[in-house]
């Protein structure tokens, strides 16, 4: 009786294997904005996220960082080249290593200047420290 069961028993578990919930990668989106212009990348969350504007509001103060885990410096370099054009910021400078790091992009918009950082942290962890100032 025993032999009956395993090969009923490895069909269920075959069968199981085969009909599982599939995962689907969805096309990327356009990012998560923390403040409305400045999107982030799909998959980076916030650790931390600090935003003051002058006393007239023609320009803002924002620090934030966020964190990436298993994600690519050069992956999160290429949203920003492709997304934040849209937002109105335009891309005046951008060099460093796009593998790991560090990889800095710098856009401007009106009076305000954003300098973006992209980094390997960790084997694992990609880091974005974004700063936006007034324009000198």
């Amino acid at each position: 009786m025993m032999a009956i069961r395993w090969p009923v028993a490895l069909m269920v578990v075959l069968a199981a294997c085969g009909s599982g919930p599939k995962v689907v990668t969805p096309a990327p989106a356009l990012g998560q904005a923390l403040q409305a212009d400045m999107p982030s990348p799909e998959g980076f969350v916030s650790r931390q996220n600090v935003v003051s504007s002058n006393p007239t509001a023609a320009w803002r103060v924002v620090n934030q960082t966020l964190e990436g885990r298993n994600r690519r410096v050069e992956g999160a370099a290429q949203f920003y080249r492709e997304i934040w054009p849209a937002h109105g910021w335009t891309p005046e400078n951008s060099g460093g290593d796009l593998k790991s790091g560090p990889y800095t992009l710098v856009f401007s918009k009106k009076n305000e200047r954003a300098r973006i950082e992209i980094k390997d942290a960790a084997r694992d962890l990609v880091v974005i420290v974004l700063n936006v100032d007034k324009k000198d």
